[in-house]
């Protein structure tokens, strides 16, 4: 349900702080490089002149010893609250929300709960029953809040402002990165969709989908706005659409969008005639799962329930359509 007054009820001020982390990301750590080229300490000296009165941290497991080192630092020299959000905190909010420079963990989709809370701290006080937020009193009482039902029709949400990124990183804007759906029909063990879906059961239908005009009018604006050589589609699946969902999509980005674009697909969802769809949109490559060769190590550890036949007819249709293929691999299994 949309605010009474709509998404622009309020206008408030955000900036995005990225911390490039040369030399100590998930490819590659270098301590003495990094300590030469650590940003910390001037986005906390930006994050000061900015003054913000709430800051909040997107986390996924990768990076959460970096997001609590970083909060660590800015809470001792920020007076704001923080809240942890993200794939990580919805896991083990528990675990997050007792680190001391974590205030409030949001758990699931952020959107309306990131909006009321926003909303309230506008009017002078955090408002402590929203749901989907934890929040910790100054005594170290922690106020677990139910979560809502999924979000329904993803068309009512406005796109993500993408300037706050490309603003902080200039080179972000040579990809588009977009998602026209939410959920995934499967439940792989190494995903956290296995997780999630528990977590939202009997909170509505897990797998949603925007429109293809939603989609299309939001690639028209970024194509409009930004210089992009790529965009790409972040989907678990971009092929458990339904036909006629990739016809009229595959139509309307072959005549007004025509910028290549990649995607994920599942190997149980490919057929040849939503392969030539995607190809005449203008996909030049998806991505694939195989993650084993072993169909026992699939099912019985990955919950990955693909057979060999099906997993080889789905990379044909793809060749066939002249879609260039990489395959996912999980190494050390």
């Amino acid at each position: 349900m949309i605010p009474a007054n709509g998404w622009e009820s309020n206008i408030y001020q955000v900036r995005l702080f990225a911390d490039p982390q040369l030399f100590d990301d998930e490819n590659l750590t270098v301590g003495f490089f990094y300590r030469a080229f650590d940003f910390r300490r001037q986005l906390i000296a930006q994050l000061k002149e900015y003054a913000p009165d709430l800051i909040a941290f997107s986390v996924v497991t990768d990076f959460y010893e970096w997001a609590c080192d970083f909060a660590a630092l800015i809470k001792s020299e920020v007076n704001a609250p923080i809240i942890f959000g993200g794939i990580h905190p919805t896991s083990v909010p528990e675990k997050v929300i007792i680190r001391d420079f974590v205030d409030m963990v949001c758990i699931g989709e952020g959107e309306y709960p990131m909006l009321e809370l926003a909303d309230s701290l506008g009017r002078g006080k955090p408002d402590y029953s929203i749901k989907n937020i934890w929040f910790k009193e100054p005594d170290g009482t922690v106020i677990k809040n139910d979560l809502r039902p999924l979000i329904e029709d993803l068309d009512e949400l406005p796109p993500a402002d993408k300037e706050l990124f490309y603003e902080a990183a200039p080179h972000y804007s040579q990809c588009y990165f977009i998602m026209a759906s939410r959920g995934c029909p499967n439940a792989c063990s190494y995903c956290c969709h296995s997780f999630l879906k528990d977590l939202y059961r009997g909170k509505g239908r897990y797998l949603r989908f925007r429109s293809p005009q939603n989609v299309l009018a939001e690639l028209r604006t970024a194509k409009n706005k930004y210089r992009i050589n790529m965009i790409r589609f972040h989907d678990d699946d971009l092929m458990v659409f339904n036909v006629k969902w990739l016809e009229e999509f595959s139509r309307g980005y072959a005549e007004e969008i025509k910028i290549p674009f990649t995607c994920f697909v599942h190997p149980n969802t490919v057929t040849q005639e939503k392969a030539l769809l995607l190809k005449k949109a203008g996909c030049y490559d998806v991505e694939i799962g195989v993650q084993s060769i072993s169909p026992q190590t699939r099912n019985d550890m990955l919950h990955r329930y693909v057979d060999n036949k099906r997993l080889i007819e789905s990379i044909n249709h793809l060749k066939r359509a002249g879609l260039r293929i990489i395959t996912d691999n999980i190494i050390g299994i």
